[in-house]
Order: C-alpha cells, then structure tokens, then sequence
C-alpha cells in the first residue's frame, strides 16, 4: 500500500500540472447532465410531477453528476496503445503491480476533479433552490459503500477493454459500444425509473446500472429494505466477475504479448 500511496501522490503533483486540462475535461463532462436536466424540466408542466417530483429530478441529476465523476475511468485508449507499442515492458520488471501505476492515476486525478467540481455543485443546489436530501445514516452508509464498488467497478471495465489489445489491433469501438450501452442503461441520462418496464429489468441484470445509478437510488430512497442489500450483493458479484476478467486477460495476454517479442 505504501508504494500505490507514493505512486498517487506523484500521480498528484502531475495533476497538478494541468489543471487547466483538468478544469475543462471536469466542466465538459457535466454538459450531457445539466442538458438533460433542463430538458426534464422543460417538458414537465409547472405544478406537475414525472417520474420524480422536482427537486427529486434536480437532485438525481447533481447527483449523477458527482457519481459520474467519482466512478469514471479513462485509461483503456492509453493503456491499449501502451500494449500495442510494446510499452509496458519496462515496468514488468519493476517491484510493483503494473495496475498499480493505472489505480494511483485514476486516484489522483479523481481528486483534482472532485476538488474541481464540487463548488460548481453547491451552486447548483443554491441556484435550484431544492430542499434538502432527507437521508438517513444507513443510506449515507450503503451510498459511500455502493459509490466504492461502482468506482471499483467502472475502472475494472476500462482495464478490461485495454487489455484486449493484446489480440485486438484496434479496442476503440469496443470502448464506444461499451459507453453506448452505459448511457443508456447506468441512468447517467435517463433515470432507469423513467425506462420501459421491459427495459429496466433487463437493466438490473447488466452491469450498467452497477455503475452509477444504484448509489442514487439509495441516496434518493427510491430503494429501501432487503432490496438494497440485494442490489450490493449483485454489484457484488459483478465486481468479483470483472476483476477475475481483467486477471483473465492480463495473465493470459502476458503470454501473447511475450510470445510476440515485444
């Protein structure tokens, strides 16, 4: 733990660095939410309610925001070109785990972003003028233990779609078919409640709404009781199931990508 704590900690200051870069990449990826927001808002008579009341809406989506931010995971396009040059083999030979490298990135620069943007938010909430989120501690508690897991979860995904440029010449549309799916299933622009009855039980067997929309929903109190428990047990068990992939694919890929003579 002491080596990934140094690794975040240099992956940090690099952060640091291009904070302008950051700024706009934070600020960039709030647009999709806050359109859809306003699209909601727009469409919903004054007076009336959808599938969420008003200041339920504004609160799923600021929360989106913030979920969306906090599980996301962008290194497979860096990390599939890095096999495709033969560019890990320097830190095969190092001490380390090389997902350690991926992990500490991932950290640091979550924490920048996450600095970055939760000003933007508490604006948002005063500009809104939405009433508090009434939450109890277990809810807070299963909330900050499902947002770990979709964290978890969503960087295990990005590793795994990287990884498979071990075989694959070419992982970019994997990637696009796997934010495709996302979108439309994790709830990050259409709350799975508002979804087709048929659609959202296929929802809840794909891991898409593992990623995001499950935190939500609790913090929403959209789910309370047993349910939530068993919601965490089938995150549970997709986390166990895609990290057992990415070991699948890193073990196996080694073989390729010694074989090939990189």
């Amino acid at each position: 733990m002491r080596k990934l704590f140094l690794l975040t900690r240099l992956n940090l200051i690099n952060s640091l660095i291009e904070r302008a870069d950051m700024l706009l990449y934070t600020l960039s990826s709030c647009a999709a939410p806050l359109i859809i927001l306003f699209v909601w808002l727009s469409f919903t008579p004054p007076g009336q309610t959808s599938v969420y009341s008003r200041d339920q809406l504004i609160w799923y989506f600021i929360l989106a925001i913030f979920v969306k931010l906090f599980a996301s995971a962008w290194g497979s396009p860096f990390l599939a070109a890095r096999i495709r040059r033969g560019a890990i083999s320097p830190f095969l030979i190092q001490p380390i785990p090389y997902i350690f490298h991926w992990i500490s990135n991932n950290i640091a620069e979550k924490i920048v972003r996450l600095i970055m943007i939760t000003p933007f938010l508490f604006i948002l909430v005063s500009l809104f003028h939405i009433t508090p989120l009434q939450v109890s501690l277990s809810s807070v508690t299963t909330s900050i233990v499902s947002l770990l897991m979709a964290a978890a979860l969503f960087f295990l995904f990005d590793i795994a779609i990287g990884l498979l440029s071990f075989w694959l010449d070419e992982t970019t549309s994997i990637g696009d078919a796997y934010g495709l799916l996302s979108s439309l299933f994790s709830g990050v622009l259409i709350p799975l409640i508002a979804l087709p009855q048929s659609v959202r039980n296929i929802s809840y067997f794909l891991p898409f709404r593992y990623t995001l929309s499950l935190p939500i929903e609790i913090a929403l109190g959209q789910i309370s009781g047993w349910q939530i428990y068993l919601d965490l047990g089938v995150q549970l068990v997709w986390l166990v199931i895609i990290g057992y992939l990415c070991r699948y694919l890193w073990l196996h890929g080694l073989k390729v990508y010694s074989a090939s003579g990189a």
